[in-house]
């Protein structure tokens, strides 16, 4: 089912396989998807065409994946998760969260973003805002 709330649950994930969860947030948000397990595991958000916003492989606890990125209301996303190691198979505990942002974070992000010049901007791997990876400065200020 679609997930619009905070939620944790346990899953079997088979080897050499992703599970993909649908999520449609209620309310812009900042939400945090992370694993726990004892093994690897690999993370990757995407928007509803299908375009990867950001990945992640350890960035959570024990070599979990751990993506926090800010999701818009009414629009869908999706959210795989596999094993790094393809042989591997087994349940993992995933938690996703949400936590409610502030306009005032908004527009220091805004500001902050606005001072990095050209190369800063083109040489980071992802940056994660409203949702959506942008790879050129002047897509982030067209959508504000």
């Amino acid at each position: 089912g679609d997930i619009s709330e905070d939620v944790s649950f346990s899953d079997y994930i088979g080897a050499g396989e992703t599970n993909s969860y649908t999520i449609t947030p209620t309310e812009d948000a900042v939400w945090t998807f992370t694993s726990a397990s004892y093994g690897d595991t690999f993370g990757c958000l995407y928007n509803s065409e299908g375009f990867e916003i950001v990945y992640n492989d350890d960035g959570g606890s024990n070599n979990n994946f751990k993506i926090v990125c800010e999701l818009k209301a009414g629009e869908t996303y999706t959210i795989t998760v596999r094993w790094l190691n393809s042989e591997r198979a087994g349940k993992v505990a995933l938690i996703f969260t949400k936590e409610a942002v502030k306009e005032t974070e908004r527009e220091i992000e805004k500001m902050n973003m606005l001072r990095l010049n050209k190369e800063d901007f083109l040489s980071s791997d992802t940056v994660c805002i409203t949702g959506r990876r942008f790879a050129r400065l002047k897509d982030f200020i067209h959508i504000r």
